[in-house]
């Protein structure tokens, strides 16, 4: 908005993919986004993750957006997956957990485990693996556990319970194992408070 000569305008709309999974709700969401903008057609379209981008390119038709397509949030390996129109372009961005444990090293060199933590939604899941993959390497040198898909109530006091030999790696919780959605910087102040690590 800064650089731009003429004013912009900006409209938000949130899919709320992983709270309403689904074919009947995407229906809903392509009738609903169709009929808003059917006459104000956007110039761009930003598509924000995976499942926005997913969302937009099997929907583009019935959208009736022909606007080009910016999109954030995807990893080179997700991206992959994807089919991405041509008149598509984003920012890629990797996922590295040996970066953030080579910090926890310099700051805890005494650390003995490394406890990873996520929820039980698909795409908390997604990045559990990534992180199992990643973090293979240590399990000699550390002991790693992995605290995926609990109830909150659960995981917080299994994580009281770790001590200051441990290192807490936070991944994802959009959701928890007992189908509770969380908002990621409450849940990062709850786990932080509530780990002895």
């Amino acid at each position: 908005t800064e650089r731009s000569r003429e004013p912009l305008e900006f409209y938000t709309e949130f899919l709320d993919l992983g709270r309403f999974p689904g074919d009947e709700h995407e229906a809903r969401m392509v009738r609903h986004l169709a009929d808003k903008y059917r006459d104000r057609k956007p110039t761009v379209v930003l598509a924000m993750g995976p499942p926005s981008l997913r969302f937009l390119v099997q929907n583009r038709d019935m959208l009736g957006y022909d606007a080009p397509v910016v999109f954030c949030c995807h990893s080179s390996a997700t991206l992959a997956t994807q089919s991405v129109p041509a008149d598509a372009t984003g920012i890629i961005t990797e996922f590295d957990l040996t970066k953030t444990l080579a910090l926890a090293q310099l700051l805890q060199p005494d650390a003995r485990s490394i406890v990873v933590v996520s929820g039980a939604d698909a795409f908390d899941r997604q990045w559990s693996r990534t992180a199992r993959g990643q973090l293979a390497g240590y399990e000699g040198k550390y002991d790693v556990k992995y605290l995926e898909g609990f109830a909150y109530a659960d995981l917080l006091d299994k994580l009281k319970s770790l001590d200051r030999s441990s290192v807490v790696i936070l991944l994802s919780m959009l959701a928890d194992g007992a189908g509770r959605f969380f908002i990621q910087p409450e849940m990062a102040r709850d786990v932080a408070g509530a780990s002895g690590a």
